[in-house]
Formats: structure tokens, C-alpha cells, sequence
């Protein structure tokens, strides 16, 4: 029941203990109920006993109360504001999602603390919630000695911490459908010491059917700290602590149970050197009570009694961080007597033994040197794998002996540059739990934050945490729901489970790598040096990732043209496949696990696997207004499969980077367009070692990608590397292709990113952008022009003494007929201007109000008044005298449409043809899914911007698997692929003997076009009255692209 007050909303629930009211804050998408009981802790006497039934009600129980914590010994960890210590401190927190939606996942999440501190509400995960509805649980469970004291007698049987586990997982059994939750979809979770309490869980005999799936986040059940080896020992010495001299077992007990509980928890144990804490679970006696665990893990997992189940485990890189706060501490000690910080789990049979095994260990680790600030990373290294990755992979080759094939192991090294450098170094590292932190709420990365509260809010965060999060979320998110963190449709590497020798494992940092897998290697000799490509198991396909074509320059020449590409002698390993350029933040081509950097021309290149020579070869220019994207934005694989080809994609400079034009030596302009023809002089040059014909090459873009394959037909730059051309969705011609007036785009940008000094001194001006750093320079969204156009862009260069790539407007080069004419394949989408959707709620009334601020930016008028005229003259053809509004929403598409995509192409299509390019294949590409959204405010679906491309490369993006597409877009796909692959390798795409219609060469008015559909259909001039409209507008007030002026003459500095 939903109840909406003034501040909060409630929600009631039904639980078997009776009604329960959560509340959600205003403006929040989440209920929170906390502090629920899910068990009664026992008292007095009974207190080490497992957990009693919880308490029932009949009124309304508000979940409000926040603060509740076990007993614990004091830490400097974890800090939780306005803590209440009790011992009646069984309480479950329940995160529910604001959705009608039933049966969610459910994911339980056990708080760490070295089985000694901690809280169930010391992280939060609601931003997991809003990535992926589900209901999260977590919890309080006694700690320290009184969950964890282990006397083997009735009264103190041992694992009463454990046993509170299992009465929450059985409280979530009952009572979680009542909040919308399906307790038959159950994964658990644990971070540190509650790592190993997880895959404890998986071991106990009495949690079968609880849950089914697990993540493991540093910690496992190996560990020395997770089971105590000789528990009446270590209660004996923990008492002596605590001035007690035991005698015999039952004067233990008595001292135990009638010890106040401030002096029971006044020592700290957290810095024991051998990383045991004294106590944690154990094997239990069997007393006649319910036993959590009947034997040590390592027994239980060589027998494989284990519940088998899917596994996430990993830990980080530096895990063995935590420890740092003791360095200076312990140095000393370690050099003295190393075997003191030996794992407590190991047995030796005297002390000699001891000893040559502790020099044997801290020579593997430290050399002849010593435990000091110059090997503090060895110091890291060693208790990374004695307290987390040796158990953990340890633990993994024994689940796996013992038939779990279902385990994801990952290695998480993600380091966000904010973080504090590692004591007495300047380098950073992943600390203890990072990987947690990555997914739950909030801004620290490192445990060692957790002192001070900390907000919630992540805006602060770097850009590269937020994405590393986002990206964490997903995979975390997935497991949860799959049981696999990454789905079979993924952009993101392929994720195996791994096998008893901890192989392959994924890694994870700005970019995923999957590691120690077993891939066929192919090994070729370029102009650079030779490079190694891999294909993965199962595939048909090697593919070199991250291959340099060329060089950046950086620092004040960084506007330049590209320089040669590096050269090596020792074989490249071409792995790296998330390079991507400098740029601003966007949501429509956004890659979580790429990696920016100025270093970023590389080419990615797929090669099929096959013995044939001299394959045609396809060049993709990604898109992105020329502002955002990467080169493997989209994989054509199945492209591949239909016919024999390479397929290369690659990065060129973006934004201003790429495309500020000055007119000066150092910012000549189109430094991402010579990036373009770097790329193609690459491809000449190196093609043929990987199999291709350097003489058969196509060039093809998709959007921005579309218009710079036109202009690369136009530049004197590029005579003879390609043959054929197919711009999908963007041409020459566009308003947004070519800069009108680069100088002025330079001056207004900069104002947007705080130049003060005089625009119009240009040279001031070219400082400015020299000295800028990258984050300001793109740091504006440029999506969102209402003219179409996007500030930078490829422009007209004016003569510097250097190599030009366009000399013209590309209407005089198409006019004067000085273009390549080559076989092209040029065509759009019936509704390319779908793609200005998301801004009609925010344009619609500015557009009744000022038409004219939505013009073409490539109009000029002599006055404000004839550019209102034209405006309402344009406005009336597409609204008629209505306005824009819900009603007119398809023709504010059409309109968009066509001044973006539709009639630049058509325009330029009639200037190719009339000055000679008599072998362009023109087209119009209405396919669209049933299951395509529909338009807002109609019931009418339509294709969309770059649909076509979407029916070329894999999958339907972001996924790349097509086995799950509807049928008709299986077929649509298969069609298309055949028309480009004939294109491609024929310079038509009908060939003589298809079923398909014959598609001749169209003419300048646009005709014959081909209609693809689910069928093809030769029609005549494309959107004829539409291209006569505008054709007289354009002919009356087109501003033709100009050069920068030339600048004065640089003064020289005064000395």
C-alpha cells in the first residue's frame, strides 16, 4: 500500500512478523526500510547461542531507525554517524525500487570488517537499484567474540555471527515476495572478511537452497583470517588479554558469559601481524544443534561438497593497501623477525623450520633488500596475496577441480587520479575492496576514506570514476540478474568462466581486458615493425586493436598534421581496443571502458581467417558531428561473413582538436581530415601484409563519418588510395561539413571556455587554444546548435606553404567537376531527423516564437528582415499555418531531415552527376522494426538516423548478437550485407544475375532511387518537391564556405 504525504512517501508491507511501513524521500526512487528485526540476538548466558525467532507485531512497525550496530571493538575504518551499540542489534535494511514491477532480483549484501566491526548499512547501493530494478538487502550480524567465540560446548557452540546469516537469508525465504522480491532469485554478497563469508555460505550444509548466486569481493573462505584454526586456543589468549587466566574450558565459558561487554571488547586485534583476528568461523563439534560448518573449507571444497553455484570472485591490485597504515610501524619489526608476519594457517614442525621458510618467503618478495620506502611496494605485493589473492585463487582452482564451472574471476586495477599516492612513492593503486566501492554509492575509492562520513552524491567524481562505476554497475547488475557479468550481446570483451589455474580472468580498469586466455596469434610484418593479432576461440575472425598509423602532435603543435607513426623491433601486441580520442562528454556514442588520450591514432583491423590474397578492403570513418566517437563504435564481423574482405576503423582528432582552423603555419585547420588521409596512406603502405588489395579499397562513414568520405572524394590529397565510396547519412554539402566562417566559430567557442583576451587578435587567439587545457577545451556540448551546425568541422584552408586538404568550397569542386569521380553508394533514412527528437519538448515553442534561430547555419541573408521573411516562407512549407506542436511533430522530422541529411545530399548528388560522376547508386532506407519505439505523440514508427548502418554492422548497438532480433530485421540485415559486399567488391550493388530489381546509376534530379524496405523497390526522383523548394533558397542565399583570412603578419616580441 502506498501512502504520498507532504514530505515522505510510504509504502506498507505484509511481512510474517506483521506490517512494516518504509518511506521514501521527495524527489528519491527508492523506499527504505530500516532496522527491521529479522532475529532476536540471545542474552545473558545465552548470548553465544544461535539467533532466537524475531519478534512479531500487530501494529505498524516504522522502519526508520538507521544507527543500529552490534557490538565491536573500536577501529578507525569505518565510521558510522550516531552509531547505537546493542546487543539486540539483529536488524535487516530493506532498498526497495519505486516500481509496480514484481518478482526482482534480490541481492543481499554482508557487510566486511574482519569478522569484528562493521554495520549492514556501511554502503549503499541504490544507484545499483537504478541501474537494474532489484531489491537489496543488507544487515547486522554479531561480531567479534560474541559472534564468533567457538568453545565447542552447548552453550557456546561457535559461529553465532554465521548463524545470523543464515536466519537472514531465511527471513529473506519468507518475507522478501512481500516487497516485491523473488526469493527464488537470490544472489549474495560480501566485501573483505564478509568475502569469505560468502563462499562460507557456499559451504555450510544448512544454507542449501537460500540463495544461487555469489560475489566475492577480496576476501575467501582459504584465507587465514576466514576460519579459526585452533579456536579454545585463541579464546584462551584473547582472554589472558583480557586478564583472565582459564584453567579448563568451562571456567572459559563462565569467564565469557559474565565479562561485561566494554571490557569484552576494549582490544583491538586489527594489527595482528600474522592477519588472523582471532576470532572468525569454525569447524563446529557436533552438539546435537543445528552446525553451520561440519569440516575445514579446504576438506569441503576437495570433495566438492560445496553448493556449485555462479561465482564472481576477485580482488584488487593492490588489496594488501590496508595494511600501509602499519608500515612504518612494522618495517622494522619484518627485518627483524619476518616469521612473525607469516599467514597464522601455516605449521611448521619447529622453530628452525619456521624460520628458513619466512627467509625463503621474504626473499621471494623483498630480495636481499630490505623492508624499507624503496620496496614499500613489495611490502603491498606481499600482503595483497597472503591475505586475498592467494587465497582467492587458491580457492577458485579448487572449486573448479571440484566441478564448479561457473566461476568469473576478475582482477580489478581501476585507480582514479584523485586518489592519494602510495606513501613515499608517486604512483597510485587499487586499494582494499575498491571494486565494492566502484559499485556501491558514493565518492571514495579507497576503505582507508571511510573514516569521516562521506556524501553520497557522486557529481563530484571524475570523469573517469563515473564511467568506471557506470560500468562496474553493469557487470555487477548482470551477474545479479544472468548469473554472467557480461550478456552474450555486449560491446564489452567476451568474459569466460576461468579454470583451475585462475585463467582467463577479466581486468578490470578504464578498459576490460580479458587475460591468461588461450586465443590463436597471428603475427605480421608492417612498415612499423611486426604486430600480433588474436582470435578468439570459436571465431573466424583476427582482429589487430590499437595499432598506430600515426602520431599526434602534442604541446603547440597539436593543431598540426599528423607525424609518422612509431616504429619497433619487438613484436606490437595490437590488444587495446579502447583508445579513443579527446572529446566532450556525450550519451549518444558513449564507451564506459575507453581510455582518452591525445596518443590516439590507431587503427583497429579485422581480418578474416582464410589463405586467399588480395582481399577487398573496407575503410569505415566513424561519426559523431565530428565532435564525439571512436573507431569501434561499430564492428562489421558479419560483413565479413557474407564476403571475403578486411575491414579497417580508426580515431582521428575530434572537436577543436581536430578541427579548430585558424588559417595560421600552426592551426592550419582539418588536422582530424589529414588524421583521415594518414589512415589511407597507412593502408597503402601496409594492407597487403595482412592480405588486402591496396588497389580495391572502399571508404565508408556514417553520419559526420558520411560527409567526410564525400569530402575525401574533393581533397587533391587523397588521388588514388580508394576506388569506391559510400557515405550513409552525411555529405559534403551539409550545413555542418564544412565551416562557414572558421575564424568566427574559433572566437565564439572561446568565449564559451573563458577567453578573455582580444578575439580579434588571432595570434592571441592561437595561444589561447595552445595553452587550454584538454578537459576545458571540451568541455562544452556542442549537440544542441539550432542552426545544425556544430562549430568545428572540416573548413576551406588558406594557404600556409603546407600540404592542403581542401583548397575550395566543395560547392566550386563539385561544380567545376574537380571531385574523384568513383562508384558511390549514397543514400539516408526516410526519418533522419528522429535524431532531433530529445530536443522538441525544448525547441517546439522557441520554434513558433523565432523560426529563424533554426535555419541552416549555411544561409546568409542582407537583413533581419529577409531573413524573417525566408524564415516564414520555410515554416510555412513544413507546418502550413499551424504551429510546432505535438501535432506537427512529423513534419518538424521531415523538416530536420532535410536540411540536415536529406537535401544536402540531393543537392550534391545532382552537382556529381552534372559535372560527370555518371556511377552513383542512390537510395532511400525506410525499413523499421516492429518493435522500434514509437515517434512521441503518434502511433508511427520510423527509420532513423544511420538506420541503415545499423543494418551493416553487428547486432542492433549497443549489443552485437543478432539471434534474438525479430525475424524481419534478421532478413533485413542479410539483404543489406549482400548489397554492400557487392559494392564493395563489384562497384555495384545488384549484381546482373540477382532477384533483387535491377538498380541502374541515378540521374541529377535524383532518380531512379532504390526504396529499401523489407522489399526493394526502384522508385523516381527522391523527395522531388522538397529538393525544388529548397534548391531555390539555396540558390539565393547559400553562404559559401571561405578560407580564414589572412592574418597579419606575427609581430616579434619585445625583449
Amino acid at each position: 500500500m502506498l501512502g504520498r504525504g507532504l514530505t515522505k512517501e510510504t509504502l506498507l508491507v505484509q511481512t510474517t512478523q506483521g506490517p512494516v511501513v518504509g518511506y521514501k524521500e521527495p524527489g528519491d526512487d527508492v523506499f527504505e526500510f530500516h532496522g527491521i528485526p529479522y532475529a532476536t540476538a540471545p542474552t545473558g548466558e545465552n548470548k553465544y547461542k544461535p539467533p532466537l525467532p524475531a519478534p512479531i507485531w500487530s501494529k505498524p512497525f516504522h522502519a526508520i531507525k538507521k544507527n543500529i550496530s552490534c557490538l565491536q571493538m573500536k577501529n578507525y575504518l569505518i565510521t558510522i554517524p550516531d552509531e547505537v551499540q546493542t546487543e539486540d542489534c539483529l536488524v535487516a535494511n530493506v532498498y526497495v525500487p519505486d516500481t509496480s514491477e514484481e518478482n526482482l532480483p534480490v541481492f543481499v549484501h554482508i557487510h566486511g570488517g574482519a569478522y569484528i566491526f562493521g554495520n549492514g548499512d556501511f554502503l549503499k547501493g541504490k544507484n545499483l537499484i537504478r541501474r537494474r530494478a532489484m531489491i537489496i538487502v543488507n544487515f547486522n550480524y554479531r561480531l567479534g567474540p560474541h559472534g564468533f567465540l567457538c568453545l565447542g560446548t552447548p552453550d557456546v557452540p561457535g559461529n553465532a555471527g554465521m548463524k545470523d546469516q543464515v536466519a537472514l537469508l531465511r527471513w529473506v525465504q519468507n518475507n522478501i515476495a512481500s516487497f516485491g522480491g523473488n526469493p527464488d532469485d537470490v544472489t549474495i554478497s560480501g566485501f573483505s572478511s564478509s568475502s569469505a563469508a560468502v563462499e562460507l555460505l557456499t559451504l555450510s550444509p544448512i544454507t542449501i537452497g537460500l540463495f544461487n548466486k555469489a560475489i566475492l569481493e577480496s576476501g575467501a573462505s582459504v584465507a587465514a583470517f576466514s576460519t579459526q584454526i585452533n579456536p579454545v586456543k585463541n579464546a584462551e589468549y584473547y582472554a589472558n588479554l583480557l586478564n583472565f587466566n582459564s584453567g579448563d574450558v568451562s571456567s572459559l565459558e563462565e569467564f565469557y558469559k559474565s565479562v561485561p561487554n566494554d571490557v569484552l571488547y576494549s582490544v583491538d586485534v586489527y594489527n595482528a601481524t600474522d592477519t588472523i583476528f582471532f576470532f572468525s568461523p569454525c569447524v563446529e563439534r557436533d552438539l546435537g544443534q543445528e552446525i553451520f560448518l561440519d569440516d575445514s573449507p579446504v576438506n569441503i571444497l576437495k570433495i566438492g561438497k560445496q553448493n556449485k553455484l555462479p561465482m564472481l570472485f576477485g580482488f584488487t591490485e593492490m588489496d594488501g593497501l590496508f595494511r600501509i597504515p602499519l608500515f612504518d610501524t612494522w618495517k622494522d619489526r619484518m627485518n627483524e623477525k619476518f616469521s612473525d608476519f607469516l599467514p597464522g594457517d601455516l605449521h611448521f614442525k619447529d622453530e628452525m623450520e619456521r624460520e628458513e621458510v619466512a627467509q625463503k618467503v621474504k626473499q621471494f618478495y623483498f630480495g636481499k633488500q630490505a623492508v624499507s620506502e624503496e620496496t614499500i611496494f613489495r611490502y603491498i605485493d606481499y600482503f595483497t596475496d597472503t591475505v586475498f589473492a592467494y587465497p582467492t585463487l587458491r580457492s577458485v582452482r579448487l572449486q573448479v577441480e571440484s566441478g564448479n564451472e561457473n566461476i568469473y574471476l576478475y582482477r580489478f586495477d581501476f585507480v582514479d587520479k584523485t586518489a592519494s599516492p602510495v606513501p613515499y612513492t608517486c604512483v597510485r593503486g587499487a586499494d582494499h575492496c575498491a571494486q565494492t566501492l566502484a559499485v556501491m554509492d558514493g565518492v571514495i575509492s579507497s576503505l582507508a576514506e571511510a573514516s569521516t562520513p562521506q556524501p553520497l552524491s557522486e557529481e563530484t567524481l571524475s570523469r573517469d570514476y563515473k564511467k568506471m562505476k557506470d560500468i562496474m554497475r553493469f557487470m555487477w547488475a548482470t551477474f545479479i540478474t544472468t548469473g554472467k557479468p557480461v550478456p552474450e550481446d555486449s560491446s564489452l570483451p567476451k568474459w569466460p568462466p576461468t579454470q583451475a589455474n585462475g585463467g582467463p580472468y577479466m581486468r578490470l580498469d578504464k578498459s576490460l581486458k580479458l587475460r591468461g586466455d588461450s586465443k590463436e596469434v597471428k603475427q605480421l610484418n608492417t612498415a612499423q615493425g611486426p604486430v600480433r593479432g588474436y582470435k578468439d576461440a570459436g571465431d573466424d575472425v583476427f582482429v589487430f586493436y590499437g595499432i598506430p598509423y600515426a602520431t599526434a602532435p602534442t604541446g603547440p603543435n597539436k593543431y598540426k598534421a599528423p607525424l609518422p607513426p612509431p616504429t619497433w623491433t619487438t613484436p606490437f601486441e595490437a590488444v587495446n581496443k579502447n583508445i579513443i580520442c579527446p572529446q566532450m562528454e556525450n550519451l549518444f556514442m558513449a564507451n564506459p571502458n575507453s581510455t582518452e588520450s591525445e596518443d590516439c591514432l590507431i587503427a583497429n583491423i579485422y581480418v578474416p581467417d582464410t589463405k586467399t590474397n588480395k582481399l577487398p578492403v573496407l575503410v569505415y570513418v566513424h561519426g559523431g558531428a565530428y565532435q564525439i566517437g571512436y573507431g569501434e563504435f561499430a564492428v562489421a564481423k558479419n560483413l565479413m561473413r557474407e564476403k571475403e574482405m578486411i575491414i579497417i576503423n580508426f580515431n582521428y582528432r575530434l572537436g577543436p582538436h581536430g578541427f579548430l582552423c585558424l588559417g595560421t603555419s600552426d592551426v592550419p585547420g582539418n588536422a582530424g581530415m589529414k588524421d583521415q588521409v594518414a589512415l589511407l596512406r597507412w593502408v597503402q603502405k601496409n594492407i597487403a601484409s595482412f592480405g588486402g588489395n591496396p588497389d580495391d579499397v572502399t571508404i565508408i562513414g556514417y553520419s559526420a563519418g558520411s560527409s567526410a568520405v564525400d569530402l575525401l572524394m574533393l581533397s587533391p590529397m587523397t588521388k588514388g588510395l580508394f576506388t569506391k565510396v559510400i557515405p550513409e547519412s552525411g555529405a559534403n554539402m551539409a550545413a555542418f561539413s564544412v565551416q562557414g566562417n572558421p575564424l568566427e566559430n574559433a572566437k565564439a567557442y572561446a568565449k564559451l571556455i573563458n577567453f578573455s583576451g582580444n578575439e580579434d587578435d588571432v595570434y592571441a587567439l592561437e595561444e589561447f587554444y595552445k595553452t587550454v587545457s584538454k578537459e576545458v577545451l571540451h568541455s562544452v556540448d556542442l549537440f544542441s546548435q539550432k542552426d545544425s551546425t556544430f562549430f568545428f568541422s572540416p573548413c576551406v584552408e588558406r594557404d600556409v606553404g603546407q600540404e592542403i586538404f581542401l583548397d575550395d568550397a566543395p560547392l566550386n569542386i563539385l561544380k567545376d567537376g574537380k571531385q574523384y569521380k568513383l562508384p558511390m553508394l549514397y543514400g539516408f533514412a526516410e526519418m533522419e531527423g528522429l535524431f532531433r527528437i530529445p530536443y522538441f519538448d525544448f525547441w517546439k515553442d522557441g520554434m513558433n516564437a523565432k523560426f529563424s534561430d533554426f535555419l541552416p547555419g549555411d544561409l546568409h541573408f542582407d537583413s533581419e528582415s529577409e531573413k524573417e521573411e525566408v524564415a516564414e516562407r520555410i515554416k510555412k512549407f513544413y507546418f502550413g499555418n499551424r504551429p510546432v506542436s505535438e501535432e506537427t511533430i512529423l513534419r518538424y522530422v521531415d523538416y530536420f531531415t532535410d536540411i540536415i541529411f536529406a537535401y544536402p545530399t540531393l543537392r550534391s548528388v545532382r552537382l556529381q552527376v552534372e559535372s560527370g560522376n555518371n556511377n552513383i547508386y542512390l537510395y532511400q532506407y525506410d525499413y523499421v522494426d516492429d518493435s522500434a519505439p514509437l515517434i512521441p505523440y503518434t502511433e508511427v514508427r520510423g527509420a532513423n538516423h544511420c538506420a541503415q548502418t545499423y543494418g551493416i554492422v553487428d547486432g542492433a548497438w549497443p549489443n552485437l548478437t543478432e539471434d534474438k532480433l525479430p525475424e524481419d530485421t534478421q532478413k533485413m540485415k542479410r539483404m543489406m550485407r549482400k548489397i554492400w559486399a557487392s559494392f564493395i567488391t563489384t562497384g555495384k550493388p545488384v549484381p546482373e544475375n540477382s532477384g533483387h530489381p535491377q538498380w541502374p546509376p541515378t540521374k541529377a534530379n535524383g532518380g531512379p532511387h532504390m526504396c529499401i524496405d523489407k522489399y526493394l523497390k526502384l522508385r523516381g526522383p527522391l523527395l522531388q518537391q522538397r529538393v525544388l523548394f529548397w534548391d531555390e533558397i539555396y540558390d539565393k542565399y547559400y553562404d559559401v564556405p571561405k578560407p580564414p583570412r589572412t592574418p597579419p603578419k606575427r609581430q616579434k616580441e619585445e625583449l
